[in-house]
């Protein structure tokens, strides 16, 4: 679009000079002046556009490059207008060293630029930014004001030029904004992804424990808010240290990974959640549901666990089993999570305490306090 416009306003320039420009006669003082005023206009249009340029470059050498044009087309611009209007009213022969002059500078600009270092502004995101969003609006302006002047000579030429000014900076507007949705949407998608790998457990893809402290508490509450019963199950893989001696510690990941496959197909319900809770441990979250209700989750556990043969050297059975701790809130009282964990652990102690595979249930002191008052 840029390109564009650029053309679009190159060529419109051109016609305007030639609409008042004599081909087969002298040209009248006036249209000099005219024509001398035209290319001051546009020696100045390149000046702004290069130090807006300038502003907008957010490398270092991309913004030594546009200090040296500006530097170089503001000189040209000057000595340009000086030379033109000397011209018109005497024929010097020095003043062609007026249109010499700014490349001459040109290699004082440049050595001077690469020596100093440029203002800090110069740099700044916001004015970058600020610049960037901008820039459509410039070149859109500049044709639809040469477009306007020149519809007063050609009608259809200079409306022609407006209609197109205004389309373009439409269709520059539409790319902008769908470039920030498109980012914006990279983003989010790059923070959920972000959010997602936080929360995941590296070894076995099941939700780690930074997962399950947030989830608990929202469970709790929520339990205590509609006074629905909670329940936690906390798994312990029986004899895990004596699997990784015998086995070796890569057969004993490949064994909770298996673990934890196994316990997320066997909970029956999607609001159901597992978590990996550290080293050979798991957690999980019963939302609604009471004592009994867990012991039956619980049973269907073992058996999954059972269900994969895993072998296990040192293990009564030889097979790879599992300890179960449960923990009941009823949600009747104001709920303590720490506690809610805390008694799981007790049950899952208890159940290894008393020859493991097994599955042991506690409720949490403060139903025990509310059954008492």
């Amino acid at each position: 679009m840029k390109v564009v416009l650029s053309l679009a306003t190159g060529a419109l320039f051109y016609v305007l000079i030639f609409s008042v420009l004599p081909i087969h006669t002298n040209p009248e003082p006036a249209t000099l002046v005219f024509i001398s005023n035209l290319f001051d206009v546009l020696g100045i249009f390149l000046w702004i556009a290069a130090m807006i340029r300038v502003f907008g470059a957010d490398q270092v050498n991309e913004r030594r490059f546009f200090v040296c044009l500006s530097m170089f087309l503001g000189s040209s611009a000057i000595l340009d207008s000086v030379h033109n209007r000397i011209l018109m009213k005497h024929d010097y022969v020095w003043l062609d060293l007026f249109l010499s002059a700014p490349p001459l500078l040109l290699a004082g600009i440049i050595f001077m630029t690469s020596s100093r270092p440029l203002p800090s502004f110069y740099g700044s995101p916001r004015i970058v930014r600020i610049v960037r969003i901008g820039s459509p609006v410039f070149l859109s302006l500049a044709l639809l004001l040469l477009g306007l002047f020149v519809s007063r000579s050609d009608f259809y030429i200079g409306t022609s030029a407006v209609v197109l000014s205004i389309g373009c900076y439409c269709a520059m507007n539409i790319i902008l904004h769908e470039r920030a949705i498109e980012a914006e949407e990279s983003l989010a998608h790059a923070n959920g992804r972000l959010t997602e790998l936080v929360s995941t457990d590296g070894l076995t893809g099941a939700p780690n424990r930074r997962a399950f402290d947030q989830r608990i508490d929202v469970e709790v509450r929520a339990a205590h808010r509609f006074a629905q019963p909670l329940s936690l199950l906390l798994i312990d893989v029986d004899h895990f240290k004596q699997l990784n001696d015998a086995k070796g510690h890569l057969a004993g990941d490949d064994c909770l990974v298996q673990i934890a496959q196994a316990l997320h197909r066997a909970l029956p319900r999607a609001t159901d959640f597992l978590a990996r809770y550290g080293g050979e441990e798991f957690v999980v979250l019963l939302p609604a549901t009471d004592g009994f209700g867990a012991a039956t989750v619980a049973h269907t556990l073992h058996s999954a666990i059972s269900n994969l043969h895993l072998e296990h050297p040192s293990s009564p059975s030889g097979v790879v089993t599992v300890s179960i701790g449960i923990s009941t809130y009823d949600g009747s009282v104001p709920p303590d999570t720490l506690e809610l964990i805390h008694t799981a652990d007790q049950a899952l102690y208890r159940a290894k305490s008393l020859g493991r595979n097994r599955t042991e249930i506690l409720v949490t002191r403060e139903v025990d306090k509310a059954n008492l008052s």
